[in-house]
């Protein structure tokens, strides 16, 4: 099995309530450009929008960790008995997109549609997927943070 990277960050207009001891309490995000919108729900409801993805498929310096999965290539063969089975190639994510731009089309009632688009090309890491593993004690996760970077900085270069 291969780790899948990803990051998706969506941001909603919205409510939430929040248990804290014995009270309730109101988190309402806060907005910060100039086309925020007042609280007023059948404002929200009416406005539609649209969030546009993009993914990158990396992999890693083949390594024999054993905190890892595989080698830290990415999987293109199949395996017997894989929840999930490869290949894990750019069709594979297309059809993870089209999983959430389904879904959040049905649970917004059309407001939110969601596009994606995969570069059609795997991105190589320069170290191996455990040198961006976080220890257990870590508190931090810059090696997270890290993967994030180095990924996003390989592709830029490439394309």
């Amino acid at each position: 099995m291969m780790i899948r990277f990803g990051i998706l960050l969506i941001l909603l207009s919205a409510t939430v309530e929040a248990s804290a001891g014995s009270g309730t309490r109101k988190i309402v995000p806060m907005r910060s450009h100039q086309s925020a919108l007042s609280n007023n729900a059948s404002a929200i409801a009416a406005v539609s929008d649209t969030l546009r993805l993009l993914a990158i498929m990396v992999d890693f310096v083949a390594d024999n960790e054993s905190r890892t999965s595989d080698s830290g290539k990415f999987l293109l063969r199949p395996l017997s008995g894989n929840l999930d089975p490869p290949p894990h190639d750019a069709i594979y994510f297309q059809k993870k997109f089209e999983f959430v731009r389904n879904y959040f089309r049905k649970v917004s009632n059309g407001k939110l549609i969601v596009s994606g688009t995969v570069l059609n090309r795997v991105v190589s890491l320069p170290k191996s997927m455990s040198d961006y593993s976080p220890p257990s004690t870590s508190t931090t996760f810059t090696e997270v943070a890290q993967l994030a970077i180095d990924s996003w900085r390989m592709a830029d270069s490439l394309f």
